[in-house]
């Protein structure tokens, strides 16, 4: 049986935690696509941008930009670019001023792009992998597009703060007429060809549109499910239980229904789950990899993605903005976090236990961890899947053991609910300090787990794993 975890940290080696400005951008255009021939033309306005200096717009390798244009209609010179720390998926543009010496934002830009993309029906044809989050994929009568690193609309990253201006409201018309069914991320699905979604609340937009259909069921959407209504009520049952667990011990609850999107991959081999709240998609095929796999009875430690995933709305995908090169680590740790103990408070102790032993045999002895007070850019990692999914959560469960479930929980809420400019190493040791009230005992963990260059070692023997 293939381990969906294995391929979630395989592939989310690019993952952003949501970062936000005072001022979110408005998009407004029309997006025109066919699900049969792989094409995206689209037509966008972005406007109400801030007047930053140092900024890269990034818009998807595969899209072809016909222009830019100004707000009275001029075409914008335009530098194009690509730096992976920035953008994997994207290239990015930048404007220069009449005097060319300054790259000043314009105060909105047009920009008209098209872009054909490869649509994968016969799966004896695909590749074994390469397929990932920021993906623009077409497979099965379907197209799905990620909000944050597919950069399907411009995204304006703003250098001197580290911010993704991913969020906006928006006013966009989808045309496809090749589909029976739309849904843009910040609304409900809907039966048509043609479509004008709008959101005023600044929203991931992700994407997903095709010949599909979709159900609404305690709470819950599902969209082209591959399971029965009897299966999606039951997994809404779980699904809630995992969503009051988190609110009633962080006290800040959902404030939308879960939308599930069920879609098969590009590749043969590739699995995994990644959200954009409050939209969670699943990628995977089959009885091992589907949407009902999380939920089989066969394999019941497996609703504990759906656990991680929910924890997401918390931790990097919901309303609270990380940014900081740690920021990953953050998010994944402490929702891998979250999901173990609801895990053991829903699911049971002998679940929690096995997923222990999972994460403690994932652990890469012989490679260096840096201490998270070190970590001051992505090169620091080495790996920074293995930091993120597995050498900080057992960091997170050895400070649980020293310091109890309830000052852990505070100190979570401390990082959801404080403001700051960067959600950095101080801000994280801030808080530690500030949730305990203790001074001295709190000076004692940061040193043993936060600046120690034997942090793994020391948590390991906190929890007493050899």
């Amino acid at each position: 049986r293939k381990s969906k975890m294995k391929n979630i940290i395989l592939l989310l080696v690019i993952v952003f935690c949501k970062n936000s400005f005072a001022q979110e951008p408005t998009l407004l255009g029309t997006i025109k696509i066919s699900v049969e021939n792989g094409t995206i033309e689209g037509d966008f306005t972005l406007t109400d941008l801030p007047q930053i200096e140092d900024y890269r717009i990034s818009l998807n390798s595969g899209l072809n930009v016909e222009y830019f244009k100004n707000r009275v209609n001029e075409n914008i010179s335009f530098k194009k670019q690509y730096d992976s720390k920035i953008s994997y998926e994207s290239f990015l543009y930048t404007f220069q001023t009449k005097n060319k010496n300054s790259i000043v934002l314009p105060k909105s830009i047009n920009v008209k792009y098209v872009g054909r993309f490869p649509v994968h029906k016969d799966t004896t044809n695909l590749n074994n992998s390469g397929d990932w989050k920021g993906n623009i994929a077409f497979s099965e009568n379907t197209l799905r597009i990620d909000g944050t690193q597919s950069s399907w609309y411009p995204i304006i990253h703003d250098l001197n703060n580290d911010k993704r201006l991913s969020k906006v409201n928006y006013s966009i018309e989808i045309i496809c007429n090749d589909c029976s069914a739309l849904y843009l991320n910040g609304n409900d699905p809907i039966y048509a060809s043609k479509h004008t979604f709008n959101s005023k609340k600044p929203t991931d937009i992700s994407l997903f549109v095709g010949k599909f259909n979709f159900f609404f069921i305690n709470n819950n959407w599902y969209l082209n499910p591959d399971i029965d209504e009897a299966k999606m009520n039951k997994f809404s049952k779980i699904t809630e239980q995992f969503k009051d667990f988190y609110t009633e011990k962080l006290g800040i609850p959902y404030k939308e229904s879960i939308k599930f999107i069920q879609t098969v991959p590009t590749s043969k081999n590739n699995s995994f789950l990644f959200i954009d709240y409050p939209t969670i998609i699943n990628i995977g095929r089959g009885i091992e990899n589907g949407l009902g796999s999380l939920i089989s009875e066969e394999y019941p430690e497996d609703k504990a993605f759906i656990a991680h995933e929910l924890a997401h709305y918390y931790f990097g995908a919901g309303e609270k903005v990380f940014n900081s090169p740690i920021s990953n680590s953050i998010c994944e740790g402490f929702a891998e976090f979250m999901s173990f103990k609801a895990t053991r408070e829903i699911l049971s102790e002998e679940i929690y236990n096995g997923l222990l032993q999972e994460v403690f045999s994932n652990i890469e002895k012989k490679s260096i961890y840096k201490p998270i007070s070190e970590i001051k850019s992505n090169e620091d990692f080495i790996n920074r899947n293995s930091y993120s999914y597995v050498y900080f959560p057992i960091i997170l469960l050895a400070i649980e053991n020293e310091i109890g479930e309830q000052l852990i929980w505070e100190w979570m809420k401390y990082l959801l609910t404080t403001e700051t400019t960067f959600t950095d190493y101080d801000f994280l040791k801030n808080g530690l300090i500030k949730s305990l009230g203790d001074e001295e005992k709190s000076n004692k963990i940061i040193e043993k787990y936060f600046i120690s260059d034997k942090s793994l070692n020391n948590a390991l023997n906190q929890l007493k794993i050899k």
